[in-house]
C-alpha cells in the first residue's frame, strides 16, 4: 500500500514494524538501524520509537517483519490509527481478525 493510499484514509489501521526504542533521539543513518533507511520516528511520553515498513495489509506487515527479524531479532508489529499508536488486539478486531 503506497503512502498516498494511506493518506486518503486516516481512519485506517496502519501497521509498522518497531525496530528500536530509546530515551535519546537517534539520527537517521545510525548503525543501530542495521542499514535500514527511511526509518520513521514516533515520540511517546518522552520515548523515541523507531519503525520500518508501513501498510494497512496485515499479511504484508508480517512479511516485512519476517525480513527485518533477520537483522533485528526483537522487531515486532505495532498498529496505528489517526497517527496514534493503538492496542494490537483492538487493531486486529478492527480489521476483522480476532
Amino acid at each position: 500500500v503506497s503512502a498516498k493510499n494511506l493518506e486518503k484514509d486516516k481512519n485506517a489501521v496502519i501497521f509498522r514494524v518497531q525496530i528500536k526504542s530509546s530515551v535519546d533521539k537517534i539520527k537517521q543513518g545510525s548503525s543501530v538501524f542495521k542499514g535500514y533507511s527511511d526509518v520513521k520516528e514516533y515520540n511517546f511520553k518522552g520515548i523515541y520509537k523507531y519503525f520500518v515498513g508501513e501498510t494497512t495489509d496485515f499479511n504484508e506487515i508480517i512479511k516485512i517483519q519476517t525480513e527485518v527479524k533477520k537483522k533485528i531479532p526483537d522487531a515486532f508489529v505495532v498498529a496505528f490509527k489517526n497517527d496514534e499508536r493503538i492496542d494490537f488486539k483492538e487493531a486486529m478486531k478492527e480489521i476483522g481478525r480476532n
